[in-house]
């Protein structure tokens, strides 16, 4: 990381990816172990408790940290909120992505309609200049002169 722009930010960004992942982590179970989480993250049992405090300060989870045991121990309640939380977002995506599905159809079907009336235009010209060989099966096209 040589560029000092980058440098100044990384620590931010690597923080909130680790606390959105710690987030998604965490959220199926009611006890969890921090080594566990320390190595899930890649990262020092101690900035995975700092993480914790943080998070649980900030009310994005529901929780103690069992510092003798070295555990997280969240509250039933949170993890139905969790769960709540994330079924909720399931089906807000679902909704996003159905709408943009109907915005790339409706999208479609327009460039279909304008490639069918430039084919109709380019058919209704050639078809005024083609002449049918007898002899051949194939038809061919006689140059026009308008040029």
């Amino acid at each position: 990381m040589d560029d000092p722009f980058i440098r100044s930010y990384i620590g931010e960004l690597l923080r909130s990816l680790r606390t959105q992942y710690l987030i998604d982590l965490i959220k199926p179970y009611t006890r969890l172990e921090l080594s566990f989480l320390g190595k899930q993250l890649n990262v020092e049992i101690e900035e995975v408790e700092e993480l914790l405090i943080g998070l649980i300060l900030e009310g994005k989870v529901e929780g103690r940290i069992d510092q003798v045991g070295m555990r997280l121990e969240l509250d039933r309640k949170s993890v139905f909120i969790f769960r709540e939380w994330y079924t909720l977002i399931d089906c807000v995506l679902s909704l996003y992505r159905q709408s943009l599905e109907k915005k790339r159809y409706a999208a479609l079907n327009k460039w279909t309609g304008v490639l069918e009336g430039v084919h109709g235009a380019v058919v209704g010209k050639t078809s005024s200049s083609r002449v049918v060989d007898p002899m051949m099966s194939e038809s061919f096209i006689i140059p026009s002169r308008d040029h």
